[in-house]
């Protein structure tokens, strides 16, 4: 499907934001690379009753109609399978029904990005490395140098002593981020690592680079466009009715 785009490097751009890989739902709207306004509530996976009141409500606050959006950018996990169905599920919707382009944020580059603006002090040869929650001592994960540059692709981690262990050398530092840190700190156990935990993905971590993505024409398929779920789901066995047959 052929977008209706405004041109990229014209003066100013409205984009919506939506993150619900987690128990945050994120809903931001933003001019060009600045946030706006935003509302986001982590209360539990809610995102089906919550999302479509958080846009509604931050439109209509800023005097902003759907069609007004130059594009939306949506984060597709890793991360809760059903908050991420319903928060791709709402966007692909917007994205068809308005002719809209979409932009993804993976949720790890979304904590990354709030990571840089807290001025962290980092030494050269240091690690960084965002964390979401993946159940049991699991999580998932995404190694990043002092740079920002990624060092290996997403995965999930089962978390051990021995787990990083080749970029703990020396006086090396690995900063743990995000909902699945507090793991690190309890399973790892280095003395020259630190826990960032009060850290989640929120649309705060699209303000830097979605301005950049929509200049570069970063743009998903819609029709081929889904969350990246990273593992597949296994629903849990149902029990068997008393009423069933041996």
């Amino acid at each position: 499907m052929k977008m209706n785009l405004a041109s990229p490097m014209s003066k100013s751009h409205l984009f919506l934001g939506i993150e619900t890989s987690t128990t945050n739902c994120s809903v931001g709207l933003f001019r060009d690379d600045t946030l706006v306004d935003k509302l986001e509530e982590d209360n539990g996976y809610s995102h089906s009753e919550k999302l479509g009141v958080f846009v509604k409500d931050l439109l209509e606050n800023n005097k902003v109609e759907v069609v007004d959006l130059s594009a939306i950018g949506v984060g597709v996990g890793p991360g809760s399978y059903t908050g991420l169905r319903i928060g791709v599920s709402f966007v692909k919707g917007l994205g068809f029904a308005h002719n809209i382009p979409i932009i993804k944020f993976t949720s790890l580059e979304l904590l990354l990005n709030q990571f840089r603006s807290l001025d962290y002090p980092l030494s050269s040869g240091g690690i960084i490395i965002p964390m979401l929650d993946a159940r049991r001592d699991e999580v998932y994960c995404q190694v990043y140098n002092s740079d920002f540059e990624p060092l290996e692709a997403i995965k999930a981690e089962i978390l051990s002593e021995e787990s990083f262990s080749k970029y703990r050398v020396g006086n090396s530092k690995i900063i743990c981020l995000g909902p699945g840190a507090i793991k690190s700190k309890e399973l790892i156990k280095s003395n020259n690592m630190d826990v960032i935990e009060n850290l989640m993905p929120s649309i705060v971590g699209m303000e830097s680079t979605i301005l950049s993505k929509y200049r570069n024409e970063a743009f998903e398929n819609l029709a081929y466009f889904e969350p990246y779920y990273l593992k597949e789901f296994f629903a849990g066995k149902a029990k068997r009715s008393l009423l069933s047959p041996e």
